[in-house]
């Protein structure tokens, strides 16, 4: 190339999106958190409602710790039409992107058998729904500092808590 002349430009190439293919459950995630439209309903055609899994949008929300609270309320109507479900949840839910990591089920959790009675004793629930309450103790480092308050109640051992992870 000669001094002085410009290299030619790169233009790149921008995939968009094709306007006729139907919307997915991701898509409809994605419109309850950043988009928040309120006419969204309006757009959609046929296929893109059948996509629309109030079942399955819960689901995923309820990944997100601080708005399990908002999709425990929604699931007592199970009959709610989805566009009062996309509406409720446009009006409570901040709008902002965000990624919700998907928490798999475990089933090689163990736990001590004394913490099983412990809780089951503590809350009178069975000790299989005291099993469910440990799972949601151990889900985050806060709920694991309000179960070492709760053994604490009981006089639990400091050197206890280690073995316990909490």
């Amino acid at each position: 190339m000669k001094k002085g002349t410009k290299k030619p430009s790169v233009k790149k190439v921008v995939k968009q999106k094709n306007p006729m293919a139907t919307r997915g459950l991701f898509d409809h995630l994605q419109e309850i958190y950043a988009g928040q439209r309120r006419n969204y309903f309006d757009t959609l055609e046929s296929a893109d409602l059948k996509s629309y899994s109030i079942y399955m949008l819960n689901r995923f929300i309820s990944m997100n710790p601080e708005q399990a609270l908002v999709v425990n309320i929604l699931q007592k109507y199970t009959d709610m039409p989805p566009g009062a479900h996309y509406q409720f949840l446009i009006n409570v839910l901040p709008k902002r992107r965000q990624f919700n990591k998907y928490i798999k089920t475990t089933t090689d959790v163990s736990y001590e058998p004394w913490v099983i009675d412990r809780l089951a004793q503590h809350f009178e629930v069975s000790t299989n729904e005291a099993v469910g309450y440990l799972d949601i103790f151990y889900a985050t480092d806060q709920n694991k500092q309000e179960l070492r308050h709760l053994l604490g109640m009981y006089g639990t051992d400091e050197k206890l808590y280690k073995k316990l992870k909490l």
